[in-house]
């Protein structure tokens, strides 16, 4: 499915007031920092991932590759944090 960049920007408009309406101004402000960091690390993994995969066609550099031992547990539970 591919949307241009109106349809997405309305998408994720209407998502995240969707999402707000459900959650407590605590609540919304964690996702949101949560959701800003997901987004921040995927694009560094991103830019890194094709700027070995540059220098590996360039010959200086070995190819990116992830073995399955090193992804992590995709069943892994997700700690919260504990009460002070």
């Amino acid at each position: 499915m591919t949307m241009d960049p109106c349809q997405q920007s309305t998408l994720i408009t209407l998502l995240s007031n969707a999402i707000s309406t459900r959650l407590t101004t605590d609540q919304l402000a964690k996702a949101a920092s949560l959701l800003t960091q997901l987004g921040t690390t995927l694009g560094f993994l991103a830019t890194q991932r094709a700027f070995c995969e540059e220098q590996a066609k360039k010959g200086q550099a070995p190819p990116l590759e992830l073995i399955e031992e090193e992804l992590p547990d995709p069943d892994a539970q997700i700690l919260e944090e504990s009460p002070l």
